[in-house]
């Protein structure tokens, strides 16, 4: 037909699948899979998972302030983030794996997207990156 614009049909991506949906106890169980010091070359901040009581909170420190996140597991490798000072500030975690082992991960917000972070070490490490 001529002169009618046929637009083509949206194109669609499709996220990772993630096997497994947690619960509560979800949170026990990432904990000694999280324990250590993240590193993102591109942002120059270092990033810890800490443990209090039944939750789970992600801290970010760098050149540019500092940010703290509850963190909600959703799945064995997503997280889904809530900034404890702004809550309307969300982000979403995916976990890197090699062998099974948590070796990094890759963080994105409204305006950030994939922000990658690689596992430097353990407390000691990341309390000298700071």
């Amino acid at each position: 037909m001529a002169g009618i614009a046929v637009r083509p049909p949206a194109r669609r991506t499709t996220p990772p699948s993630f096997p497994k949906v947690y619960g509560a106890a979800g949170v026990g169980e990432l904990v000694p899979e999280l324990t250590g010091a993240f590193y993102s070359p591109e942002l120059e901040a270092c990033a810890r998972f800490l443990a209090r009581d039944e939750s789970l909170r992600l801290e970010i420190h760098g050149p540019y302030g500092y940010s703290a996140w509850g963190v909600r597991p959703v799945t064995r490798d997503l997280l889904v983030l809530r900034h404890e000072v702004l809550p309307a500030w969300t982000a979403v975690v995916i976990l890197e794996r090699i062998e099974d082992r948590v070796t990094g991960l890759q963080l994105s917000t409204r305006r950030t997207r994939q922000l990658e972070f690689v596992r430097r070490g353990g407390l000691d490490e990341f309390k000298a990156m700071i």
